[in-house]
């Protein structure tokens, strides 16, 4: 269990209305930090004074009243701190305002939604994040596919924006493939190109002499002939046989 990483420290920071939600989530995950290392009771409130950090050792010191000191009535006590600040109504909104952003997957939005739904009091939670997921969900696709089956219970729901989101991906790295490859087939013609060449020159004597004239390649380049030059040279090869063969 040592190679579990530690938990962050708990920071009342942001909104107050949104600090009873974060606390939540954290002592839940903190709990869950606990399970993983076998923590027994008696030791869990000094690891939630610990690892809580100096936020939550203030707020300890303001609720020195609570007995006996356990972890539950520790954790009960924060709570209660947090309550105050808690609004339903806000938190309501905050969930009926939630939309699924770019390139976040079904799982995260509904994690997301499920989140926020935990402080609205609501009486059938559950219901109320599958009426937020199918109204605000970016694809137009899965929520017609739902629409079409009003029954569809949320795993369902969640199965198949899975599988939609798979197939867009797939289907986008097809796409792409084609013009990939036609970069990859472009750069492979001009080295086989330049590699054909060099073998074509490849044994030729370096001293070689135009078939059509007694100019050598050598004597070419020892007198520098210019382009004008050149095509004077040019002129003593049949039309019909193309160019110097140097």
């Amino acid at each position: 269990m040592a190679g579990i990483p530690p938990l962050e420290p708990f920071t009342v920071t942001g909104a107050p209305p949104t600090q009873a939600a974060r606390w939540k989530v954290w002592v839940e995950r903190l709990e869950t930090y606990f399970e993983a290392l076998d923590v027994q009771p008696e030791r869990r409130m000094p690891l939630l004074l610990h690892i809580g950090g100096a936020d939550i050792h203030k707020i300890f010191k303001s609720v020195t009243e609570v007995r006996p000191r356990t972890y539950e009535t520790l954790k009960g006590a924060i709570t209660a701190h947090f309550e105050p600040y808690a609004n339903p109504d806000y938190e309501r909104f905050l969930l009926c305002q939630a939309r699924q952003v770019t390139d976040e997957s079904v799982d995260v939005f509904y994690a997301r939604l499920k989140e926020l739904a935990s402080t609205c009091t609501l009486p059938d939670e559950e219901e109320e994040i599958r009426a937020q997921f199918i109204q605000r969900c970016s694809s137009s696709k899965l929520r017609e596919r739902v629409l079409q089956q009003p029954n569809m219970q949320m795993k369902d729901i969640l199965t198949l924006g899975r599988s939609q989101e798979l197939s867009r991906a797939r289907a986008a790295h097809m796409e792409q493939t084609p013009a990939a490859q036609t970069k990859a087939e472009a750069a492979y013609a001009v080295t086989t190109d330049m590699s054909q060449q060099k073998d074509t020159y490849k044994g030729r004597p370096k001293n070689r002499s135009c078939k059509w004239c007694t100019v050598s390649l050598q004597a070419m380049k020892s007198r520098k002939i210019t382009e004008k030059l050149y095509e004077e040279k040019q002129e003593h090869v049949p039309a019909t046989k193309g160019t110097c063969s140097l």
